[in-house]
């Protein structure tokens, strides 16, 4: 029988639990967001996204299959969303540094939309780009992205970006959310259905 109870006793590993069970979004909009699963920070993230989308009268529709998460404007959309991340030992929050998991290439989606909140929000970062110039990128130097396990069936082609979001937002392809509402040269949707929740 295997007995723990001595690795317990100078209080480190106690110490480190209770360091990362608090909440540094608490008082906040956003509190117990840190606790939830990723599923469900991921689903909380695609409502958010399109509810700020459709504020600014953009046509949300659902998925048509599990290769985006909404249309957004006639464009199949992928949307990645998170709070800035902790500092592992102070448990402080770190401004810009943000984690972007599972960026497919071989998922069918044309746009990709982050929003990445700080503990400032007007400091936040709401950002998209295409795919296609993503491919160029990560074809010709990728620097910002990080390969990532994506599984056999989609050929492990997933990308990461893991650290501050600064370097990312300095590529060319990389547009502030304001700039999807100027882009209409390829807007292709239908007023008429919406997305709903």
């Amino acid at each position: 029988m295997i007995n723990l109870d001595s690795l317990f006793v100078d209080g480190t590993l106690s110490n480190y639990l209770n360091r990362n069970l608090v909440d540094p979004w608490k008082g906040t909009k956003y509190e117990g967001y840190v606790f939830l699963l990723p599923t469900q920070k991921g689903k909380f993230g695609e409502i958010l996204i399109s509810k700020y989308m459709e504020s600014k009268d953009c046509v949300i529709l659902k998925a048509r299959n599990k290769g985006h998460d909404r249309i957004i404007d006639g464009f199949k959309t992928e949307l990645k969303f998170g709070l800035c991340t902790r500092d592992s030992y102070t448990g402080k929050l770190r401004e810009d540094l943000f984690v972007i998991n599972h960026i497919s290439m071989d998922k069918d989606w044309e746009r990709l939309i982050f929003f990445g909140i700080n503990f400032d929000e007007e400091k936040s970062r709401f950002l998209w780009f295409n795919k296609k110039d993503l491919i160029n990128y990560i074809r010709q130097d990728g620097k910002q992205f990080l390969s990532q396990q994506g599984g056999k069936k989609i050929k492990n082609d997933d990308f990461m970006i893991c650290g501050n979001i600064n370097a990312l937002i300095k590529l060319d392809f990389v547009k502030g959310i304001d700039e999807w509402f100027t882009d209409t040269s390829e807007i292709k949707y239908n007023k008429i259905t919406r997305w709903t929740n």
